[in-house]
């Protein structure tokens, strides 16, 4: 049986590539055309959506981590006995760090911004967060410096947004204002200054961050503050992402009521869950243009049926059964369809390549709209199995029509036509 199909294959390779085939007439190779255009087009669609997906993804969990626990209450708490309790809760646990958030305003050569102070702990910050491969000017400094007057100036590493914003380079120094309540008059704020300087620019990847966010140590933002020792709480690091919001919600069945825990995905859940649902609808319109290309297929099919009607009667005479018939002519649509595939995958690569390159060039991405600046396509293996078994199927049901009215044909009739 399966020698016997290998023939059939091989009979309707040799009928689909002959000279008088209609696979190298006008309309066929438009029918191609038009299916290679259609995948290509579904293959860079995918990748862009993937893309975006994961590149926001990535911005936001070098700059929150896989998951962050905020600590409710206003007493500090040492960092060791929580870590303590999370190794116990989830043995993938790999490193914590400890961070503090302020909302305040940079003023700077006459300008001003909101913005968000994010306070890191320098000495394992780089074990939890992905900042060091952001870094695109300067150095990853956090620790305050002495100035040579025997001053420590405090550090702060800023977004590239927010350095073109407020026209500020490495080594130039801005203040921050801060509100704090009056011990005094506690419906009254008074105001606490300090200074900044910038000891690098990052690319944050997301939009926000790169035009709102500021970070430094710790400390600088402890003295600040003026809250002590006190933190607001720690951001985690797991073996596998793809597992926070299980983990999350372990964590916050284990460590009780004192913790606001949040996983990654939560931070924008929204905006993931619009990305989610955008994929599968872009996916189903492109697939439009598929499905309208398999018809031309079918059509240029049915075309070769009419004109090989007396070869159809000579096999029909020879014992061929209708089924084998259908078979030939099923076999030269998935043919058609593989041609298409394989063609509309090599294009969609190159445009794949060519919108990184021009992406690279011209900053093609608002970010103000989209909420990065760029996007990494990514071509994921799921995607383009999806699309494959889309396009053969497809292909395969629009080849029916032809291939049924082939088989439908009686010897005698075929041999009329000879």
């Amino acid at each position: 049986m399966k020698q016997e199909t290998k023939f059939y294959f091989w009979l309707a390779l040799r009928m689909l590539m002959s000279r008088g085939s209609q696979l190298f007439s006008l309309s066929g190779l438009n029918a191609l055309t038009g299916l290679i255009l259609g995948v290509a087009c579904l293959v860079v669609s995918m990748a862009v959506m993937s893309g975006f997906e994961s590149t926001l993804r990535q911005s936001v969990v070098d700059v929150t981590g896989h998951i962050q626990i905020l600590i409710k209450s206003s007493s500090g708490i040492p960092k060791k006995e929580l870590v303590d309790r999370i190794k116990v809760l989830e043995p993938s646990f790999q490193a914590a760090t400890r961070f503090s958030y302020l909302e305040a305003v940079m003023a700077h050569e006459g300008k001003i911004s909101g913005v968000v102070l994010q306070g890191l702990d320098p000495e394992d910050v780089t074990q939890v967060l992905g900042m060091q491969k952001r870094l695109i000017d300067g150095k990853f400094q956090l620790k305050a410096l002495e100035d040579g007057k025997t001053e420590k100036v405090d550090q702060a590493l800023i977004g590239r947004g927010l350095a073109a914003q407020m026209d500020l380079k490495v080594g130039d120094r801005f203040r921050l204002v801060l509100p704090l309540r009056n011990d005094l008059d506690p419906s009254q704020f008074r105001r606490k200054l300090g200074t900044f300087q910038v000891s690098g620019v990052l690319d944050l990847g997301k939009y926000e961050y790169n035009q709102r966010m500021i970070l430094t140590s710790l400390e600088a933002t402890q003295k600040l503050a003026e809250i002590g020792d006190r933190y607001s709480g720690l951001l985690l690091k797991f073996k596998e992402v793809e597992k926070s919001r299980a983990i999350a919600a372990k964590l916050g069945a284990g460590l009780g009521s004192g913790y606001i825990i949040r996983d990654w995905k939560e931070v924008n859940e929204n905006l993931f869950e619009a990305v989610g649902l955008e994929r599968v609808v872009v996916f189903f319109v492109i697939l439009v243009i598929v499905i309208a290309a398999a018809f031309n297929v079918a059509s240029t099919l049915y075309v070769n049926v009419v004109t090989r009607y007396s070869e159809i009667g000579l096999l029909k005479s020879m014992g061929v059964s209708k089924k084998r018939v259908a078979q030939i002519f099923s076999f030269q649509g998935l043919v058609m369809g593989f041609i298409g595939l394989c063609g509309g995958l090599l294009l969609g690569a190159f445009l794949c390549f060519l919108f990184g390159w021009v992406e690279s060039q011209y900053s093609l991405l608002p970010g103000s709209i989209y909420r990065v600046d760029r996007i990494d396509l990514l071509v994921r293996p799921v995607d383009i199995l999806m699309i494959s078994a889309a396009t053969l199927l497809i292909c395969f049901v629009a080849t029916l029509a032809p291939a049924l009215r082939g088989s439908s044909l009686s010897p005698v009739e075929g041999l009329k036509n000879e």
